[in-house]
């Protein structure tokens, strides 16, 4: 069963929140003392999984596109994600400098946005084209006068 983002929440009370931001249904920011980091990792550990992306570990391209909308997971921070049926539900962990917090974001993305493929557009594929058509006669030109001379 998906859990909720209020049920998250709530396990993550006991840890003593400091600080709840930015809260809606989808997404929220949650400010912890970072001595109940460790904690913290169990707690999402227990919900979640083990840590997509340890602390310290370069991003993939896949932990990038989880974390875009939210400014994306640097290499110091750590990431949790686990697909549900229709969501995936990620949480980074986002130390503080001087390391006296971290700030846990919560989000619940739809499946089917994180795997969208991005397209582009008709008219970009269009003047693309052109561009590359174009291109090509005049390197075609060039390459005759140079077989010319």
């Amino acid at each position: 069963m998906t859990p909720t983002l209020k049920e998250i929440i709530e396990k993550c009370d006991k840890l003593r929140i400091l600080e709840k931001r930015h809260v809606t249904d989808s997404s929220c920011e949650l400010v912890f003392s970072d001595d109940k980091s460790k904690n913290l990792n169990d707690v999402f550990t227990d919900i979640l999984g083990f840590a997509v992306k340890p602390m310290w570990r370069k991003p993939s391209g896949y932990d990038k596109r989880l974390t875009r909308k939210f400014g994306g997971i640097q290499q110091h921070q750590q990431l949790f994600a686990k697909k549900f049926d229709t969501v995936t539900i990620v949480a980074m962990f986002r130390p503080w400098q001087g390391r006296t917090h971290v700030t846990v974001k919560l989000a619940i993305l739809d499946n089917a946005d994180i795997e969208k493929k991005y397209t582009i557009s008709d008219a970009l594929r269009t003047a693309l084209m052109r561009f590359f058509t174009a291109i090509n006669e005049i390197l075609s030109e060039i390459i005759e006068k140079l077989s010319n001379n």
